[in-house]
């Protein structure tokens, strides 16, 4: 029996449907069940966080085969929110703990397993990369669009939407057929940004709607070709797994993406295209082309159920179970 602790955990949080998908994966796999507290008298526990490891590890005195499924760096993330050393340092120090007292790890990309296991303690240790996985399926009853370029998510300053609209401005002036369809919930900010920053003639092919269901988002990204997935090159986005990349290509999407997405740059370039977010005019230089087809196939090899579940297989036999 595997135990994955959902103390804590925030219902129906971008964590918490990332960790649903985890168990579900290891659950048609082996015997699960959730928990949502720090004792526990089974073998082995998931630990969503360091702090679950910690309390885990105490609490039971160190008997359980703990399993900490690291979603980022902890302290690199929180430095950029507060920008305080001391923070990051005394994070530091508690990510190492957890890495340190936890029997074996779940990576969310392989630059991330890299990342960590500089540090030679883990070297050891066994451990998984499960990249953030998506159950969306393409809509083949809706036609795409060669020409539609689209962009789904929120407006936070870090999914650099402001970037993507300069990036459009120039697409749309070097292709008289190109669209922009937009995908949000924060709808003031996006017409704000795009009135600010969008050119008239970007205006004039551009939609923004709001999506809810499973469905609406299967036939809006069903319906384009392209879509952005805009990151800085920095350790936060080095080490990422975006659910939106797995969405994107689930879809037959061709993701339009930079560097910074370190782990998946290779399958991006496969199914997509990599531009330079610094020097927006090399843009122009790019002839983008269409690849439903690629861009399914590295789903299926990378991203879907059925490539976790072979990993997990090989997982769960060097854990013995």
């Amino acid at each position: 029996m595997i135990l994955f602790n959902f103390y804590k955990v925030k219902k129906n949080s971008a964590v918490d449907l990332a960790y649903q998908r985890i168990f579900q994966v290891f659950s048609s796999r082996t015997n699960c069940r959730k928990i949502d507290n720090n004792l526990s008298n089974e073998k082995y526990i998931v630990c969503s966080d360091m702090y679950q490891v910690i309390l885990t590890f105490f609490i039971n005195f160190g008997r359980p085969h703990i399993i900490f499924w690291v979603q980022g760096s902890s302290p690199h993330e929180s430095y950029l929110k507060h920008k305080s050393y001391i923070k990051y340092m005394i994070i530091w120090i508690l990510e190492y703990v957890a890495l340190f007292l936890s029997n074996s790890h779940i990576y969310v990309s392989p630059y991330m397993k890299t990342f960590y296991q500089k540090k030679p303690f883990l070297n050891k240790k066994k451990n998984i990369v499960i990249p953030c996985f998506s159950d969306l399926k393409i809509n083949k009853s809706v036609k795409r669009d060669q020409n539609n370029y689209c962009y789904i998510g929120g407006m936070s300053k870090w999914q650099n939407f402001d970037i993507i609209i300069k990036m459009m401005n120039i697409i749309v002036e070097n292709n008289n057929e190109a669209k922009f369809s937009v995908a949000t919930n924060d709808l003031a900010v996006c017409h704000a940004q795009l009135k600010e920053l969008a050119t008239a003639k970007l205006l004039k092919v551009t939609s923004v709607v709001s999506l809810s269901s499973k469905q609406e988002i299967e036939n809006f990204l069903s319906a384009a070709s392209f879509g952005f997935l805009i990151r800085d090159d920095i350790v936060v986005n080095n080490v990422a797994s975006p659910i939106k990349l797995a969405e994107y290509l689930s879809c037959g999407v061709n993701v339009i993406s930079t560097k910074g997405i370190t782990s998946y740059k290779n399958l991006i370039e496969q199914a997509g295209y990599i531009v330079n977010d610094k020097n927006l005019d090399s843009i122009r230089e790019i002839k983008f082309e269409a690849n439903e087809e690629k861009a399914l196939q590295v789903f299926q090899e990378n991203f879907s159920s059925i490539s976790i579940s072979n990993s997990v297989n090989i997982f769960l036999k060097e854990l013995g179970l």
